[in-house]
Formats: structure tokens, sequence, C-alpha cells
């Protein structure tokens, strides 16, 4: 994540904060993104350098308003039109989303197995991951044929690797000689 998405999803987080609006303005965001994942329209609006700042500001607010958005989340939006910063609403969206986790002490995570897991069996991976993180953990599961057997749990920058891949690559590497 950029400098840029960082400090306008800082700005963002901490005045919806101070106006205990948080959730609203994560529900605005999260309609912006199924904009984004569904409308080309919105799509072009906002990858556009062409689209003039008053414009696409104009365009913006008459969104806003239909969608009935909260006048801080209207404004932002204005503002990144504005700074030509709307082809980084993307990541600000996701990274808004990543501070409202940790405030409400959730990690995601990716789990990825060779087959597909029950949902015990993924209940009680996450039950435990929670234990040991002292944080509640919620995992997406993912299904990768190309694996021959274990897993891999990817939380944040932390990678659990016990697939047979894995392990068959540092066996080769050490009968190789490398390390």
């Amino acid at each position: 994540m950029g400098i840029i998405t960082q400090r306008y999803t800082k700005a963002l987080y901490e005045l919806s904060d101070v106006q205990d609006i948080c959730d609203r303005i994560q529900q605005d965001l999260r309609q912006i993104n199924q904009w984004l994942n569904s409308n080309e329209d919105v799509l072009r609006l906002i990858k556009s350098l062409v689209v003039p700042r008053k414009e696409a500001v104009l365009a913006l607010n008459a969104l806003c308003q239909k969608a009935q958005f909260h006048e801080l989340t209207t404004n932002f939006l204005k503002l990144l039109a504005t700074q030509r910063r709307l082809k980084y609403l993307p990541g600000i969206v996701d990274s808004f989303d990543h501070k409202m986790d940790m405030r409400a002490g959730l990690i995601k995570g990716q789990l990825v197995t060779a087959t597909p897991v029950t949902k015990t069996q993924s209940a009680a991976l996450e039950r435990h991951l929670s234990s040991k993180l002292n944080a509640q953990v919620h995992l997406a599961n993912e299904v990768d044929h190309t694996l021959l057997g274990g897993f891999i749990v990817r939380i944040g920058f932390y990678l659990v690797d016990s697939c047979l891949n894995t392990q068959l690559t540092n066996i080769q590497n050490v009968l190789k000689g490398k390390k």
C-alpha cells in the first residue's frame, strides 16, 4: 500500500472516528467498491485523467446523492476527484476495511489446501490461531489443485507453509547441497 493511500485512509478514518460514524463510512465505501467491480462507467471515471475535475466532481456528487452517502463520504470523494487521486480509491477502500477489522480485533487470513476443507476443520484452525494470536481470526478458504497435500496459511505478512510441495523442494535443495 502506497503512502498516498495510507494518508488519505488515515484522514478519512480519523474524521469518521471523531464523528463516531466509522460504520456508516465503511458501508458507503463498500457500496463504492461494488460500483467499481460492476460498473464500467464508474471505473472509467475513476481511472480517467481526461475527464475534467469539475465534471468528475459533479458526477460523483450526483452518484453520492443518489446513493444517499454520508456528507463526509461525498466530500471525501469530491476531494479525491479535485486532487486527481481517484485512482487510489480501491486501495483506500481496502485500507479502511483493514482499519475497521483491526478496530474490531479481527484478523483476516487465507487458508490454501489441496482439497476442500470442511467448515468444522476451518473453524478449528481459526480457533487455534485465534488463541495463539489473541485476536479473532477469519480465514478465507481456497483450493489449489497444484498442491500435493498439506496447507498454507497466510495472515498479513506471516506465512505457515506445510504443504508437501515445499517440503519436497526443501529436501531436494538439501540433497543438492543448497540451503
